[in-house]
């Protein structure tokens, strides 16, 4: 399961993602007020596809076996590069939290 350790960075990433940003603004979000709901429901079957494809196929893909046969082998180098892309995107998305406050 964990064989590589860019897997291991990837689900530490995912929860510090997950616990230390979002929820907590999700948290923030839902305390307060909302004058008037428009969310209709095709916004919802597209909020709950985007999640699924971005938050749950990779957490399938790192503890499971069932994706195994679209795997393929890149440099090491690549796997680092992407180490770095991805915490550059989550200071980013902390920056962007914090900015938006409330407001997102």
């Amino acid at each position: 399961m964990f064989s590589n350790p860019l897997k291991i960075i990837f689900v530490l990433g995912w929860v510090l993602y997950f616990f230390g940003i979002y929820s907590p603004s999700a948290v923030r979000f839902r305390r307060a007020k909302i004058a008037s709901e428009h969310t209709r429901p095709l916004d919802i079957f597209f909020d709950m596809f985007t999640f699924i494809a971005w938050q749950v196929l990779p957490l399938i893909y790192v503890f499971s076996g069932w994706l195994r046969d679209a795997d393929y082998q890149l440099p090491l180098w690549a796997g680092w590069l992407g180490v770095g892309v991805f915490l550059c995107a989550l200071i980013l998305l902390r920056s962007a939290y914090a900015a938006l406050g409330a407001n997102w």
